[in-house]
């Protein structure tokens, strides 16, 4: 064969791998990275220093509970800017976005916070320490930096994946009460092909793409006993949570309560879930 063949074959090889690692195709439900990151940039772009340490207050159980109803309301911007969210039928988007808000809530700080020593950066100009004076708040942001963000940092996780896993958590087709459980399934499919074929393109160690998917569970037990320290100092008098906070975070932990077993769920926050009977609907929270 010619030099100027094997050259001319060389540079076409080449050509087509720089294109495809550049690809960012939205598919056939209309999810694709670029609309997931413009998704985050909800986030981003109201606070420029939001991972950053300066000038940042050590939080108290009431700057946590301000901190989630603020990132919690941002979470339905970023609904709003998914396409292929937004057609889902209204009663599935309040659902989905209410069934894991608590693991929304971990995977957002983890992203802020993930380079850092340490400290959990808040959406709010406050800070947690590993070392802090409130007991229960210490054993929670101990776990999320033990076994989140330690394991992040292990694999260098980025922005995309960040993205990717978000969208993941909050397109859970066994969500209770889901009209279209179909769409959601075939949503979250579409995301997880997404993550797995830029996992492929950008990133050479195998089984990487297994790692990011093991966080699931994780998130999901530290989220539930988040839940229940807010729960608890709520109902002792310590911190006070609003309507609106009351309704996304319990009224998400309600569809586990119908559909897993007593003993799956965390005994600190059944105990709790006895003093909140009344739900409400904050008109902020609606996508239509």
């Amino acid at each position: 064969m010619k030099v100027e063949t094997v050259q001319n074959t060389r540079d076409c090889i080449t050509h087509r791998r720089h294109n495809h690692n550049h690809e960012a195709p939205t598919n056939s439900s209309g999810i694709s990275i670029d609309i997931l990151l413009n998704a985050e940039k909800t986030d981003i772009d109201c606070n420029e220093k939001i991972h950053e340490t300066g000038n940042k207050k050590d939080a108290t159980l009431d700057d946590v509970s301000y901190s989630m109803n603020i990132e919690l309301k941002k979470q339905v911007k970023w609904a709003k800017k998914i396409p292929a969210f937004t057609n889902l039928p209204i009663n599935d988007k309040t659902t989905l976005l209410k069934a894991h808000a608590g693991e929304s809530l971990l995977v957002g700080v983890c992203h802020r916070s993930w380079h850092l020593n340490d400290v959990l950066l808040l959406g709010n100009n406050h800070q947690i320490l590993r070392q802090n004076k409130e007991i229960e708040m210490n054993l929670i942001s101990n776990r999320i930096m033990d076994e989140l963000i330690q394991p992040l940092k292990e694999i260098q996780m980025d922005d995309t994946e960040f993205a990717c896993l978000k969208a993941i958590i909050v397109l859970d087709p066994t969500s209770k009460e889901l009209e279209n459980i179909a769409a959601v399934k075939e949503l979250r499919s579409q995301v997880q092909l997404i993550l797995e074929d830029y996992i492929n393109r950008q990133h050479s160690p195998r089984g990487r793409f297994g790692q990011i998917l093991l966080m699931l569970p994780v998130l999901q037990s530290i989220s539930w006993q988040m839940i229940g320290v807010v729960q608890r100092a709520n109902t002792i008098g310590i911190t006070k949570i609003d309507d609106f906070l009351r309704e996304v975070l319990l009224g998400g932990i309600r569809h586990c309560l119908c559909s897993k077993k007593y003993s799956e769920i965390p005994q600190i926050f059944l105990l709790n879930f006895s003093n909140c009977n009344s739900f409400v609907t904050d008109e902020s929270f609606q996508i239509e």
